[in-house]
């Protein structure tokens, strides 16, 4: 899904799953949206457990120092963590969605632009009020 997207890839994940969002087939397709939108910021990341992914040194993490003007990744406020399903949200017109932490309880749509919409908004809300984490910041001595 990710490599069809044209103008925007919106993620809200626990921890970046890395069985999702640390394969190169992913990768290479947020990198090639990053570049080709680079003024936009056409890809943000919702993460709400910046710490395991950092000590794992998922690679979405390495590419967002790089890419840093056109992939963003922000944690959402205490009181919100856990409030949405993780989902990935595509051009606002497709999406792929789980409801519990089972990785067959997956539902992905390609063309359901009102649902998206509706995601892409709780997404917009929960974006507003969160804030770059400490540890997604590469420090530089």
């Amino acid at each position: 899904m990710a490599s069809q997207a044209q103008t925007e890839v919106l993620i809200l994940t626990p921890d970046l799953e890395p069985a999702l969002y640390d394969q190169a087939g992913v990768l290479e397709a947020l990198r090639a949206l990053a570049l080709d939108q680079v003024a936009r910021r056409p890809v943000r990341v919702l993460l709400e457990d910046a710490a395991a992914p950092v000590k794992r040194g998922h690679r979405l993490i390495e590419l967002a120092r790089r890419l840093h003007s056109a992939i963003e990744l922000r944690c959402p406020p205490e009181e919100l963590i856990g409030s949405e399903a993780p989902c990935l949200i595509v051009d606002a017109r497709g999406f792929g969605r789980r409801r519990t932490s089972a990785r067959e309880d997956l539902t992905l749509d390609f063309h359901d632009a009102a649902e998206a919409r509706r995601l892409r908004r709780r997404f917009e809300s929960i974006w507003d009020q969160s804030s770059p984490h400490a540890e997604l910041r590469r420090l530089h001595l």
